[in-house]
């Protein structure tokens, strides 16, 4: 979780296995709330609004921030207004620069050839599994970062698999 007050540097909760780990990754700001596996992780976000000065007031939360960690503050602060960040968060996703851009185009050149491979590999009976398999292999083979490759297929009654010409 990463806390970006409106003043002042921004300050992160992370759970205390990862925390070496993720100062490492931090270039902005430096202080970490680690919580262990019997702490509340919502208390040490508390604190560390309280350490930013946020004691009252709007709590913008980021679209994407999964309930269960929103009921948990909204129980933990009840003194905060949660509201959506929304105003704030979106506008800094639409501005990208030049190397975002690129890496951006990079990663879809990935996957487009990634998908490509797959489609010369496909064959009748082929499980969505499979096809999945051979897609993500490529994507890291050609430096990507594959969580999987959503693959969805079902059998149609009224076609059939016809094998590439290889004179094409």
């Amino acid at each position: 979780m990463a806390i970006i007050p409106a003043t002042g540097e921004p300050r992160y909760v992370c759970p205390g296995f990862e925390e070496a780990r993720f100062r490492e990754l931090i270039t902005i700001g430096k202080e970490v709330y680690a919580w262990q596996e019997d702490e509340s992780p919502y208390q040490h976000m508390v604190l560390a609004l309280k350490d930013a000065g946020i004691l009252s007031g709007a709590i913008g939360i980021e679209e994407r921030v999964r309930f269960f960690i929103l009921d948990g503050l909204r129980k933990e602060a009840p003194q905060l207004n949660f509201v959506s960040g929304n105003p704030v968060t979106m506008p800094c996703r639409m501005i990208k620069s030049a190397t975002e851009i690129a890496l951006m185009q990079k990663a879809s050149d990935i996957t487009v050839a990634a998908i490509k491979i797959g489609i010369t590999q496909l064959q009748e009976g082929m499980t969505p599994a499979e096809l999945s398999s051979i897609i993500s292999t490529a994507q890291e083979k050609m430096g990507g970062d594959s969580a999987g490759a959503l693959v969805l297929l079902e059998k149609h009654p009224h076609f059939r698999m016809v094998p590439p010409n290889p004179l094409n």
